[in-house]
Order: structure tokens, then sequence, then C-alpha cells
């Protein structure tokens, strides 16, 4: 995934998080806050 395509990823989690913490968003897609937390720096993305 280039760069833009990162930053793009980032926003759109970011903004489906919202108010939620990374440790509640998390648990409503089953994942752990450090995933998310992944996520959110482009360290990695979710799977499909």
């Amino acid at each position: 995934m280039n760069s833009e395509g990162k930053e793009k990823l980032i926003e759109i989690v970011k903004r489906a998080r919202g108010e939620m913490s990374q440790r509640a968003f998390g648990k409503l897609l089953g994942v752990s806050a450090t995933a998310v937390q992944l996520w959110e720096k482009g360290q990695t993305i979710p799977d499909t």
C-alpha cells in the first residue's frame, strides 16, 4: 500500500472510531486495542 493509501486508511479508522477508546473500538471489531493503535499509526493494516 502506498503512503497515500495508508493516510486514507488511518483517517477512515480514526473517523470510524470517533470518540470511542481504542479498547472499546477493538472490542467492537473483535481485535485488540493494540491492533487499533497500530492501524492508526500506519504500522499495520486490518485483515480483510
